[in-house]
């Protein structure tokens, strides 16, 4: 009597399993583009997923060719994983190292806070090249700001990278009282007041100043000899107009380049 042929097994199940690389492979897109570290949440999610899916496909190869689809599928899938896992490392690295030079960039605003902290990661001032320049604009409060001047933005470093960046600006509004009108009903009075821009750059690399100048602003207009006080306030502010910062630019690029 001729035995029965062997049962062939169904490719249901492992192909069920490879559902799994779906959702896998997005997660791991989202660590790959996140992830600061291999033991985040990303990984946790995507890693059993690709383990399951790339199992799945062993097993399916297997099904489909025996034991050379066994061997084939488990090192294709092995070199699959190894091949993510160093990708996802070198991302992770990369990433850490921007955030790290960002955040060190960002900081050297305690420059323009009257706190300048030398960093070697910095590239060296070139009195004859171009230099990389981050800008911060200290209004009236002293506090500094973001870089305003949308014309400065030019010098920027690229990527916004410590290592790329050779000099800080620090642009600081400086208000000086020209005079102070009395006279005025109730004793109020009207003050005078220009805006300056004091301009200074300094090397990051070695924290000294390598340019400083004070741009004066627009004179206020005279004081009339009739003025309007608004509410209960007994002071008025005549206010002359800030430095056209085009009038810096021009002397600041002699420095920048």
């Amino acid at each position: 009597m001729t035995p029965p042929p062997p049962r062939k097994k169904s490719l249901a199940l492992p192909l069920i399993g490879l559902l799994a690389l779906l959702p896998g492979l997005v997660m791991y897109g989202f660590a790959k583009g996140e992830a600061t570290r291999l033991a985040s949440d990303w990984v946790y999610l995507s890693a059993p997923l690709l383990l399951l899916g790339g199992a799945a496909a062993v097993l399916l190869l297997q099904r489909l060719w025996s034991k050379p689809g066994l061997i084939a599928g488990a090192l294709g899938v092995g070199g699959a994983l190894i091949f993510l896992t160093v990708s996802l490392n070198a991302s992770i690295t990369q990433r850490v190292r921007w955030q790290e030079a960002s955040r060190q960039l960002r900081d050297t605003q305690a420059f323009c806070d009257g706190k300048p902290a030398p960093n070697p990661r910095a590239m060296a001032f070139d009195p004859k090249g171009r230099n990389g320049t981050v800008f911060f604009h200290s209004g009236p409060s002293g506090h500094a700001e973001a870089m305003y001047a949308s014309e400065l933005r030019a010098w920027e470093p690229s990527e916004y990278q410590i290592d790329q960046a050779a000099l800080v600006g620090c642009l600081t509004e400086k208000r000086t009282v020209v005079e102070r009108c009395q006279g005025y009903e109730g004793g109020a009075i009207a003050v005078r007041t220009r805006i300056d821009l004091e301009a200074k750059l300094y090397s990051i690399q070695t924290g000294e100043l390598v340019f400083e100048q004070t741009f004066p602003g627009t004179t206020p207009r005279a004081c009339a000899g009739m003025e309007s006080f608004y509410g209960k306030s007994k002071e008025l502010a005549i206010t002359g107009e800030r430095v056209a910062e085009a009038e810096a630019l021009k002397a600041l690029t002699a420095k920048l380049r």
